[in-house]
């Protein structure tokens, strides 16, 4: 048979064999292509942010060793990943080094993890050592698979498998119990330390806030009150951009840490559940980062705008309580405080509309540190609402699983010509839309 099949191939004319060669190519191509997306599918690291599972760790009771007087954990780990940007690295170790207070050296130790086998950031890394508690290595160089069209994200891939890389190395090899997490981009606030030092009890005393940061979203000089360092806010959108965790709470993330977007994979509903984070009204890290594998996106619009606190002194963190921080008596105040406000119909009028003055909207003596200047507030009820206002008002604009960058309940809240507006949903609020996405 097999005899006939060549004897008859032969008699066929060339093109026709150089056709059919062609169309086996072809096949085969099409097969090996298939193969590989299966393949990808199976390991779990497509771009849609789907999980690489890990082993689940034994439960532990996690007990805190923390300073009687603060309630803050005593040792917490300065965690700064790098990879290869030798200029940002010696930048941001500077300010990490120069704004740690006399005296803090083993309450916040800094550790460097590097990426990416970069000689000049070995080398520049390699000049700090003496002043640094550790300095880790990712070993893992493997490529990672992904589909031909996400092969330009390969960044983002490799940014995840090295957050949870260092992320075990101090949680679990270390034994720290909590970890201020930098990357290798940002400025700090000189008071970047007493800021972390004093909300981290909170991360402990309320189970309702899973994290600590030091960033504003909306941190432009036009839209905060500058003379207001000492306010602090609830936030149910993940910041980022110097932030703090606790080790239970990792023990928890990394059962789930997905293959890439780790970022926005913290911002899912599933992740988050119902927590919050909190941060500043001024920013206490900048990030200069406008080379990296995002591209600078929104660095020009945004980023490049946030004003980063300049004191050390301004703020008595010694004089100030977190009570008024806790879910229990933040969420007492909140709704009530911002649905008693004037309502404008525009971000125009709420510009310019004569307001009660801070002492005669506050008769309800609200203690959450809002009301010590005049305030009004604008509703929305769609998506496309919400980006008109706050597009008007100059805030940044894009949801995250449904949450508005620096959102609470559904609310946004800026300050502009020496007032605070609120950004608030219409009531009857049943909670964030997820679809609501950009």
């Amino acid at each position: 048979m097999m005899k006939q099949i060549i004897i008859y191939v032969r008699r066929l004319p060339w093109r026709w064999i150089f056709s059919i060669g062609l169309a086996v190519w072809f096949v085969l191509a099409i097969w090996l292509i298939l193969l590989n997306h299966s393949a990808l599918q199976r390991n779990a690291l497509d771009i849609q942010g789907t999980l690489i599972p890990v082993p689940a760790l034994p439960e532990q009771n996690i007990s805190f060793k923390s300073n009687q007087q603060t309630g803050s954990p005593e040792s917490v780990a300065v965690l700064l990943l790098a990879c290869n940007r030798p200029a940002a690295v010696q930048r941001s170790l500077s300010k990490l080094l120069e704004h740690r207070p006399s005296g803090w050296e083993s309450n916040y130790p800094i550790i460097v993890s590097i990426d990416c086998a970069h000689s000049a950031t070995e080398s520049v890394v390699s000049r700090f050592s003496s002043q640094l508690a550790g300095v880790l290595r990712q070993p893992d160089r493997k490529r990672i698979k992904t589909a031909l069209r996400e092969r330009h994200l390969i960044g983002y891939y490799k940014i995840s498998r090295h957050f949870k890389w260092a992320l075990d190395q101090v949680f679990l090899h270390l034994n720290y119990t909590a970890a201020i997490v930098v990357e290798d981009d940002l400025d700090i606030a000189p008071d970047f330390y007493a800021y972390f030092r004093h909300l981290s009890p909170l991360l402990i005393r309320d189970p309702s806030v899973w994290c600590i940061s030091a960033w504003n979203d909306n941190g432009k000089a036009s839209l905060i009150d500058a003379n207001r360092p000492d306010l602090f806010h609830r936030t149910e959108f993940f910041p980022g951009l110097g932030w703090m965790l606790l080790r239970s709470l990792w023990l928890e993330l990394r059962r789930q840490w997905p293959a890439a977007y780790w970022d926005d994979h913290l911002r899912k509903p599933a992740i988050r559940r119902g927590r919050a984070c909190i941060r500043p009204e001024v920013s206490r890290s900048y990030t200069f980062g406008r080379i990296g594998v995002s591209h600078g996106q929104h660095f020009d619009r945004f980023l490049r705008h946030i004003v980063l606190h300049n004191s050390s002194s301004d703020v008595r963190y010694d004089l100030m309580g977190l009570d008024h921080l806790t879910r229990q008596a933040y969420d007492a105040q909140f709704s009530a405080l911002v649905y008693g406000l004037p309502l404008a119909a525009s971000p125009a009028e709420a510009l310019v509309m004569p307001l009660p003055t801070s002492s005669q909207l506050n008769n309800r003596n609200f203690t959450i540190g809002l009301l010590d200047r005049p305030a009004v507030r604008i509703e929305y009820s769609s998506r496309d609402q919400f980006v008109a206002a706050a597009k008007l008002l100059g805030s940044m604009s894009d949801f995250k699983q449904g949450v508005p960058r620096c959102g609470y309940q559904g609310v946004v809240s800026v300050f502009q010509a020496g007032r605070r507006i609120f950004l608030a949903p219409k009531l009857p609020w049943n909670g964030y839309v997820t679809a609501w996405n950009n």
